[in-house]
């Protein structure tokens, strides 16, 4: 066991300098970079028609996100908010749609290099449409779900008598359904890209490495960030945006690695059955 752990190590390590996935990760952070602010218009302009403050829901993510990230959605979102523009629900759709698109068939083309699929050209990009939509309803429905369900019981404790059991069992499904979602999203992802060749179980270990990892990386990064670094004193007014890219690098590479921990052990499942045939 501890002989197969070094070597799936080793060639992790090996697959990252050799697949060039800083590079990757790279292009993938500046794709999620420019969907990130149309998103934030989207959410903005769905979520004010209820007589929500998106803000409100915002600081739900402290904790989760780094601070300035969220400082530099909050800027953004009042920036925004002194902008009467009719058409900016579908400008912020259709900027969401295409840069979500962009992002996913970069992760895809990483993704399928781990898997060792050439890449599919078009299907690969109709894919990575298509996974957009989804996975833009998917996140509507979940902060609908979680979220609304805190703000419909703030708003009834002001007219009704509500168990604090109630509001504490909302609370856990938090904690329970965004671990869940993010899991089966990236299992999804993982077993999507190689086309169905193989069982979803293949999909699992770089789903968990990369929700795990992206949940340790942004934990250890928030707290340097706030702690440790002086990113103030080198970048000054942009050290907000500076932040935000250093950690969708962090992301995406997260992303990108979960992908070759499925290809190497494909790999190494591989050659073993080659060995016991010999």
């Amino acid at each position: 066991m501890m002989e197969k752990a070094i070597k799936i190590c080793s060639r992790m390590v090996r697959r990252y300098f050799y697949d060039s996935v800083t590079r990757s990760a790279a292009e993938l952070a500046f794709f999620l970079f420019f969907s990130l602010f149309p998103l934030v218009i989207l959410a903005n302009t769905i979520i004010s028609r209820f007589n929500v403050d998106i803000i409100y829901i915002l600081q739900r993510f402290e904790g989760v996100l780094p601070g300035e990230v969220i400082g530099i959605v909050v800027d953004y979102l009042v920036y925004i908010g002194e902008i009467d523009a009719p058409y900016i629900f579908f400008v912020g759709l259709f900027m969401t749609l295409y840069a979500l698109t962009r992002a996913l068939d970069s992760l895809l083309t990483s993704v399928r290099q781990a898997y060792a699929i050439r890449k599919a050209g078009i299907i690969n990009y109709v894919t990575a449409a298509v996974f957009s939509a989804v996975f833009l309803l998917s996140v509507f429905a979940l902060c609908l779900l979680v979220w609304g369900g805190e703000l419909v019981i703030e708003m009834l404790q002001g007219y009704l008598y509500i168990p604090e059991s109630i509001s504490a069992l909302l609370r856990l499904l938090k904690f329970v359904l965004l671990p869940t979602y993010i899991f089966l999203m990236l299992g999804g992802f993982y077993y999507l890209v190689p086309s169905g060749r193989y069982s979803f179980s293949k999909a699992l270990p770089g789903a968990v490495f990369s929700g795990l990892g992206i949940t340790v990386v942004t934990g250890i990064f928030s707290y340097y960030v706030s702690h440790i670094s002086n990113y103030s004193l080198i970048y000054g007014s942009l050290t907000a945006i500076m932040v935000l890219m250093v950690w969708l690098q962090l992301v995406a590479t997260m992303l990108i690695m979960g992908g070759e921990l499925n290809g190497i052990l494909i790999e190494i499942k591989r050659e073993e059955r080659h060995s016991k045939e010999k």
